[in-house]
């Protein structure tokens, strides 16, 4: 397995490790509801939507299958590109830690699966 940066998870900036409670309630609000929103030294969901959408459309489509092991925030993003929607679908798309998604392409970018038994 080779790591990608693109691929990595949510970064929380000064909020990696701490506790929910312990943050501000008015960034906890515009953390959930602003995909623009991005704790000090962060990234926003709009980011991390922008990374994974460039990565899928730079991914080479001839070599046949590919397996990706990613956060499940990450590939919501990628089916969200696959799907040509934006962040405001995100709240919409429940993919769970640990399961498989499955993306074809043929002339373009397909869900076949999500949610599926992963199969390690």
């Amino acid at each position: 397995p080779l790591p990608h940066p693109a691929l990595r998870a949510r970064h929380h900036g000064a909020w990696q490790g701490r506790a929910l409670r312990d943050l501000p309630a008015q960034d906890m609000a515009a953390w959930i509801t602003d995909p623009h929103f991005a704790p000090p030294r962060g990234e926003s969901l709009r980011d991390v939507l922008a990374r994974a959408a460039a990565w899928l459309s730079c991914c080479p489509t001839d070599r046949g299958e590919m397996a990706l092991v990613a956060d499940a925030l990450v590939i919501r993003a990628l089916v969200l590109a696959t799907l040509g929607a934006d962040a405001a679908a995100f709240a919409a798309l429940d993919i769970a830690p640990c399961t498989q998604t499955v993306l074809t392409f043929h002339n373009r970018w397909r869900v076949r699966e999500t949610g599926g038994i992963a199969a390690f």
